[in-house]
């Protein structure tokens, strides 16, 4: 775990009124444009339905809970059938 070392303070919650702790003080954030990625966003979107469209739903449904079981005991089961 590394511990960070402050060398000065640093103050982002108030304006102090003392110049040696304005020097340390910092600068407010500024919201980023996110217009572009919202945009490119919605375009990639448009682009997917079509995607979503195209998945056939059947092959998205879960599988029957005793399916494995089956599937483990196929080969038993024959060896029964060819017995009777």
């Amino acid at each position: 775990m590394k511990i960070k070392l402050f060398t000065k303070a640093e103050i982002s919650k108030y304006n102090p009124n003392d110049v040696v702790l304005k020097e340390n003080l910092i600068p407010k954030a500024e919201p980023e444009n996110v217009k572009n990625q919202i945009i490119n966003e919605l375009e990639l979107g448009e682009s997917n339905k079509t995607l979503v469209e195209d998945i056939d739903l059947t092959q998205l449904a879960p599988k029957k809970i005793d399916w494995d079981l089956k599937r483990n005991i196929a080969s038993r089961l024959e060896k029964l059938e060819k017995k009777l």
